[in-house]
């Protein structure tokens, strides 16, 4: 099962904590479903969490600062 999440992380306390919610009740969805199929289940195997960046996908400062400081400079 795949399951799309976008949060914006224009606040990141925020986002980590909305995160947070999201890995739990996926998580949780894991575990009812594995043990409704009686299947053992491993708390570590369930899932896996991949984290993409939408704006600046390779965490580089440059493409984040420029947009940033132009206001400053007016």
């Amino acid at each position: 099962v795949e399951l799309g999440v976008w949060i914006d992380g224009a606040m990141p306390s925020r986002a980590e904590t909305v995160k947070g919610y999201v890995q739990a009740m996926h998580q949780s969805w894991l575990q009812d479903v594995a043990s409704r199929q009686s299947t053992p289940a491993s708390q570590s195997g369930l899932m896996n969490i991949e984290t993409r960046y939408r704006y600046n996908p390779d965490v580089k400062s440059l493409p984040a600062i420029v947009p940033a400081v132009i206001p400053l400079l007016l």
